[in-house]
């Protein structure tokens, strides 16, 4: 066995032992914290694309955060993201467990069947949806748990409150 869990994640026993070494666990504040204190005017260049110092990403986070806590999103509760790898990903992926929330990553590759499959045990209280990816959600919204109006994410701003968000 490895060093971090007492159970291996081929074993087939229905023992579910959490990680022994939350030490090493893989924490996203840590990992923003120690470029906005030596570097915080240093440009991020990601996927070719998008420009923006870590002060800039740490100020978008935040946003992401807050209007997700405006959402009525708590410590614990499930948040999914249907994007593709992309800079409006890479602030969820600080945003959600920096709050506390689960970030439950939804492939765009599966079938519907198989999204249908992941999601809904996840009990996702709020979907972060690139706008690409919305006939699928169309075509599988009324088996969907959870789902009710879109609403809309823009540029790092809510532009309104209900439990779908579309990413523009």
């Amino acid at each position: 066995m490895g060093p971090f869990c007492q159970v291996p994640f081929w074993s087939n026993s229905d023992d579910r032992t959490q990680c022994t070494s939350p030490a090493h666990a893989v924490d996203p504040e840590k990992l923003l914290n120690m470029p906005l204190i030596n570097s915080p005017d240093w440009e991020i260049l990601y996927s070719d694309r998008t420009r923006y110092t870590y002060r800039d990403l740490s100020k978008r986070i935040n946003r992401l955060a807050n209007g997700l806590r405006n959402l009525g999103i708590n410590p614990g509760d499930t948040v999914a993201v249907f994007d593709y790898d992309s800079s409006r990903y890479l602030e969820c992926f600080f945003a959600i467990p920096m709050m506390g929330a689960i970030l439950q990553t939804v492939n765009g590759r599966l079938c519907a069947e198989q999204i249908l499959y992941t999601t809904n045990p996840a009990e996702a209280k709020v979907t972060i949806i690139n706008s690409d990816f919305f006939p699928i959600l169309e075509n599988i919204r009324d088996k969907l748990q959870n789902a009710t109006a879109p609403a809309t994410y823009r540029r790092g701003k809510l532009l309104t409150t209900r439990s779908i968000l579309i990413i523009i």
